[in-house]
Order: C-alpha cells, then sequence, then structure tokens
C-alpha cells in the first residue's frame, strides 16, 4: 500500500484516458451513502460547477474526537487559505468535471490528496458547489491518523499559500 493519494493518483489515470466527462471520488470505509450520488450529479449539472463535495453534517458526539477536531481546523486553515469556505475538506465524497482534472498535476501520496485537489482546482478558478450529507460512522477504526495526517495536510496548505510563487496550471 502506497497510500490514498497514490491509490486516487492511479485510478485517475485510468478513467482519465478514456472519454469520461466527469469522475465521482468516494471512499470504501462506508462514511458515505452511495445513493447520494445523484445529488452530486444534479447539483453539478443544476450549477455547473467543476467540483462537488458531499460535505458531512457532523456534529461533536456523531464524529470521534480526534477526527472531529482535525477536520474542522484543517477545513478552517483551508478555507482561509483558498478564500472559499469548505467546512469538509477531507470529504472522500466529490464530483469533478474531468477536463479540469486532467490538466491538475497531483503529488501527494497520502490523505492529503484532497487537500491538493481543492487548492489546485480552486487556484486555477475552478467553480465549487457544496452539498450536505448525514455522517455514517460505524465503529471501524480508520486509517486516518488525526494529527498526523491533519499537520500534513495544513503544511501542504501552508505550503501551497506561501512558498508556491506561481499559480498552478490547470
Amino acid at each position: 500500500n502506497r497510500g490514498k493519494g497514490s491509490a486516487i493518483r492511479t485510478g485517475l489515470a485510468r478513467a482519465l484516458a478514456g472519454p469520461a466527462t466527469h469522475v465521482l471520488f468516494i471512499d470504501g470505509d462506508l462514511q458515505h451513502d452511495p445513493a447520494d450520488v445523484p445529488r452530486l450529479v444534479e447539483a453539478a449539472e443544476r450549477t455547473g460547477a467543476d467540483l462537488v463535495i458531499a460535505e458531512r453534517a457532523f456534529t461533536k458526539g456523531q464524529m470521534p474526537t480526534a477526527r472531529f477536531y482535525s477536520n474542522r481546523i484543517g477545513s478552517r486553515i483551508l478555507s482561509s487559505f483558498i478564500g472559499t469556505e469548505v467546512a469538509d475538506s477531507q470529504s472522500g465524497f466529490r464530483l469533478i468535471r474531468a477536463d479540469r482534472l486532467r490538466r491538475l498535476e497531483l503529488t501527494a501520496t497520502g490523505y492529503e490528496i484532497e487537500t491538493e485537489m481543492l487548492i489546485k482546482l480552486t487556484r486555477a478558478g475552478a467553480s465549487l458547489e457544496r452539498i450536505s450529507i448525514p455522517a455514517r460512522y460505524h465503529g471501524a477504526k480508520s486509517k486516518l491518523r488525526s494529527f498526523r495526517d491533519t499537520f500534513r495536510t495544513c503544511m501542504l496548505a501552508v505550503r501551497y499559500r506561501y512558498l508556491t510563487r506561481h499559480p498552478d496550471t490547470v
């Protein structure tokens, strides 16, 4: 296993080799209900958004405490850096236009790939639509390491905010 980011990049290479107009991402941890897929498609069609994020509507009691705080902190930092409100920056349930993805150079190998996508897409002027979905937690142990992965995600956001001289071409 080379990490979530590596798996996503491998899958994208295959998906984008064909005539796809959009690519749907859905994490395999059963936190997202596949029955909500039509809602993402409808939001993209209705608004013309390049990126639709299904944000989990969670409260502190629903989500494991460490994940709740790490997601909140990471989402707030990222929102301030990209200039667009994102309440669930680590949502693994997204629909993105394939033409945007074909021009996107992703390098992340871990969980921070969602942040990298958001930063690079918004920098390139991609439009974003957010929809709310219920959060589903089944008590299964997550592979996410809250502190480490939040730190890596925040450092990626800082790097793109302050250390990258030229906007990414997407």
